[in-house]
């Protein structure tokens, strides 16, 4: 919620949501999208007149939202911008810049290049897609994904070694659990 609360310093912002809200921050306008699933897609109602009421709408390109994904082949009053971390990626697909892109990862940056700018969680991810393929290096940008933290003068010691400060989703494939035992 850091960065919201910093985005709605400067813009009229509201956050969506489909299934999840883990955002209680009763300063920020939150709404949920109405939707039903199928299998494993979810199918948003309404969601092209609801997003023309925006100006800018900002998405996460997830595969399984297949409403968000069409977006940029719909006419639209909106400019469109995805932020995301650059490729597909999902529990069983870590994240790899080292490997060419699959199938998947084409079908994500076909959805990412429709949009009227993407941003990036880092700049190597810009510059993996560029060695693959033309991109217009103008429309993506870097966004780091942060958190707060406290603000202190003087670091805490740190001389008893029993502090795990971990950054991320904790999930059973990142394989920290046997870390933290």
């Amino acid at each position: 919620a850091p960065i919201y609360r910093l985005m709605q310093q400067e813009v009229d912002l509201t956050l969506a949501y489909t299934t999840r809200n883990d955002i209680d921050d009763q300063n920020l306008k939150i709404i949920q999208l109405p939707h039903f699933k199928i299998g494993r897609f979810y199918i948003h109602k309404h969601l092209h007149k609801i997003l023309n009421q925006y100006d800018v709408v900002i998405s996460q390109p997830h595969l399984s939202s297949v409403c968000l994904c069409l977006l940029q082949w719909l006419p639209r009053k909106f400019k469109l911008v995805t932020w995301s971390i650059g490729k597909h990626v999902t529990y069983n697909v870590p994240f790899d810049l080292t490997k060419r892109p699959t199938i998947t990862d084409w079908i994500f940056e076909i959805i990412q290049d429709g949009a009227d700018a993407c941003i990036f969680y880092m700049k190597e991810t810009i510059d993996y897609w560029a060695k693959y393929k033309k991109i217009d290096k103008r429309k993506y940008f870097e966004a780091h994904n942060t958190v707060a933290i406290a603000d202190f003068k003087e670091l805490p010691n740190f001389e008893n070694r029993n502090t795990f400060l971990f950054v991320g989703t904790l999930y059973a494939q990142k394989g920290l659990g046997e870390l933290i035992e």
